[in-house]
Order: structure tokens, then sequence, then C-alpha cells
């Protein structure tokens, strides 16, 4: 993995097995050895802990080759999904300032979510534009509406699972 030639390279290995040493030398190599500008460079992991994590290691293992790393810099190599997602949306002409439905409040922090991307909780405010925005498509949409009917239906037979 270190040495893939692949532009683009995916670990997936168990608990404990080196995918996050293996990758930080991966960033070693391709930045240290063959001077690809940290700019080119993202890993991507799925918790906002795990991005500090390994954005704490590539400072480590970059300081062993007498390299210091700002913990800044570090932080924009490491993104979580949320944070990779936004950037690809905002390099979009017209999007540039658009903010995630996560952030949907009157702060104007760029903060990411703590935990998985898939535990999100929504505030009032969200919750109730959801539920007025799938009143107006069921109420509205018939295709919509028809494909509800249709989720409920299997919901009833499906075995419940533990």
């Amino acid at each position: 993995m270190i040495l893939s030639t692949t532009p683009t390279t995916s670990v997936v290995a168990g608990a404990g097995s080196g995918k996050s040493t293996t990758m930080v030398l991966r960033l070693l190599l391709l930045n240290h050895y063959l001077g690809v500008d940290f700019s080119s460079l993202t890993v991507v992991t799925f918790t906002k802990e795990s991005k500090h994590d390994f954005a704490g290691k590539v400072r480590e293992v970059f300081g062993k080759w007498g390299r210091t790393i700002s913990e800044e810099e570090s932080l924009d190599i490491v993104r979580t999904f949320h944070s990779r997602i936004l950037a690809f949306t905002r390099s979009i002409k017209g999007l540039e300032k658009v903010r995630a439905f996560e952030f949907l409040d009157n702060k104007n922090d760029e903060d990411e979510k703590d935990g998985s991307m898939l535990n999100v909780k929504l505030k009032s405010e969200q919750l109730d534009l959801m539920n007025r925005c799938y009143h107006e498509l069921y109420a509205g949409n018939a295709v919509f509406k028809e494909l509800i009917g249709h989720l409920v239906r299997r919901s009833i037979i499906l075995e419940q699972l533990d």
C-alpha cells in the first residue's frame, strides 16, 4: 500500500493491524520523498475523533523525519466524510458558500459533528423542515406517496431483527 502506483488507495483491515501507520508512511513517501504537496493529499476517515488521532500520528511520524507539521496542516490532510463531501460541493460554481444540513443554525462555525455520519441528531428547526417537506411531497406527489406506501407495506412483512 505504501508503494502503490495508483492515485487513490483504500485500506480495509481489522483493528490494530497497522492501517494508520501504513497510511502515514504512504503520506511520508508521497510528500517527503516524492515532493507531492500536502494540498494534493487527503486521508478520509469516519469520525472526528479518528480524524484527530490520525492527524496526531501524521505530526508524530513526520517529526521523526525532521519535518514539523502544524496541527492545522495535519487537519487539512485528514478529513471526515462530512467535510470531504462539503469541500467537493463547495468546489461547484454557485455552491461556494453552501452549508451542510447538520449545521443549519445561526452559528457560522464549520466544526464537524462528533461520531458517525449515520448518527446525526437533528435540531427542532431541522425536524420541522423535514416534516413539512415530507407532508408536502406526500400530499402533492403521487409517485412519492406510492413509494412510501410500498415502504410501509414492506416494513410490515419484514421479520423483526435483534
